[in-house]
């Protein structure tokens, strides 16, 4: 909790270009890389097989291997609070697929697993507010970000264990493991993966999947399941969808909470340019009542994990994003906001959160990028700890992919 310093992380960011000028030399020569691959991001961007550090054919089956290493700074004022909104870290991500051709169908395993640096394990637990907001930050070292097998064959398509959420789409690219630097749609409302069965059906335009899954990212602690479903339209150039999610609820007896959704997502590319976008209609919190101040497993700090008698708590959000992809940089602007629609009396959770953040990636040679990012959100007067919050977030980081 120490006084914040733009200017301290603006010159570590310079100071690590200046470095990297120095090793490339004072004006990189401009690089030619492959055009962003405007699909859904069902993976990282930097995820491809042209990205691969190994890649071979052996008795019919192709084997696949990338990885990628990353050095940040980031200041996170909304959590300045906690003490832990400044420092340095270290991320890794180890990704790899097994392919082959069996009989009249394509099976496959692929997996991806985050490397994550832990906090220290001495935090700020003082106060049962601070206590209940731990889990937040312990970090598991080694994450399963996806593993699943796929068969396809045809336009059909089936695939059993963790990825990414058939829920909408995302084409923004993701530069941190722990999946911050994106709009409050994808952070605070849909899952960023599920774990379950999911079927696809692709011809022509039409794009159809239909998902039996936990309704929770990882192992479920309710023995009901989600439905999740999505009906879209995939031209060359344009991508509209329709999206829903539904089950009675995540967890069990006090402490199960809802998480559904309903919404809709579109895709437009120009060139280098994309624009995209999402709506969503959120239902969210406790089924029954539950003190916050007794979650262990990770709490929201914008309050939307508590309980009203009033009714569902439920909410409307959206965001548009542009990209721009060149040969020496790639841009991300995005803007959007999430408003309840139904209020408790909590001011944190009342507001409407507006949120919007600028990221610019240089491609200093091909595999070694350097990455800034200016992330604003309106400030709380009253927020955690009862201080004012500050909506700013600033990111830089170096990641090197092999």
């Amino acid at each position: 909790m120490h006084a914040f310093h733009p200017k301290k992380l603006v010159g570590c960011f310079l100071a690590s270009l200046s470095f990297a000028c120095c090793l490339f030399g004072q004006e990189p020569p401009v690089i030619p890389v492959e055009s962003f691959e405007y699909e859904s991001a069902s993976a990282p961007y930097y995820e491809s097989t042209q990205d691969c550090f190994f890649q071979t054919h052996r008795n019919n089956t192709d084997y696949y291997f990338s990885a990628l290493a990353r050095a940040y700074l980031v200041n996170d004022q909304r959590i300045e609070w906690t003490g832990q909104e400044e420092t340095f870290g270290v991320e890794g991500v180890i990704g790899g697929a097994i392919l082959r051709q069996v009989g009249c169908w394509n099976v496959g395993l692929e997996t991806e697993l985050f490397i994550n640096q832990p906090f220290d394990r001495n935090i700020l637990v003082d106060t049962p507010e601070r206590v209940s907001y731990r889990g937040n930050f312990e970090i598991d070292p080694l994450e399963i970000n996806q593993l699943y097998v796929e068969a396809n064959r045809g336009a059909w398509s089936i695939s059993f264990g963790k990825r990414w959420t058939p829920f909408g789409r995302f084409y923004f690219p993701l530069n941190t493991n722990e999946l911050y630097d994106a709009p409050f749609l994808r952070t605070e409302v849909i899952n960023w993966r599920e774990t379950g069965l999911q079927l696809d059906y692709r011809k022509g335009l039409l794009d159809l999947t239909l998902a039996c899954t936990n309704g929770s990212e990882d192992r479920d602690t309710n023995s009901s399941k989600a439905g999740i479903a999505r009906l879209g339209i995939n031209a060359d150039w344009f991508v509209f969808g329709g999206s829903v999610k539904w089950q009675d609820g995540i967890g069990s007896e006090s402490q199960k909470y809802r998480n559904n959704q309903f919404g809709f997502d579109m895709m437009v590319q120009r060139g280098k340019w994309c624009l995209s976008g999402e709506v969503t209609y959120d239902e969210y919190g406790f089924r029954r009542y539950f003190n916050p101040l007794d979650i262990t497993w990770g709490r929201s700090i914008y309050n939307r994990d508590q309980f009203t008698d009033a009714g569902r708590l439920r909410g409307i959000g959206y965001y548009l994003n542009l990209n721009y992809c060149g040969e020496r940089w790639t841009t991300v602007l995005n803007y959007g906001a999430y408003t309840p629609q139904l209020f408790t009396g909590d001011e944190i959770h009342d507001r409407t959160t507006y949120r919007g953040y600028i990221k610019a990636i240089r491609h200093f040679s091909p595999g070694i990028d350097g990455i800034v990012m200016a992330m604003g959100e309106n400030d709380v007067p009253i927020a955690q700890s009862a201080r004012i919050r500050k909506g700013l977030l600033l990111y830089t980081g170096v990641e090197y992919r092999f």
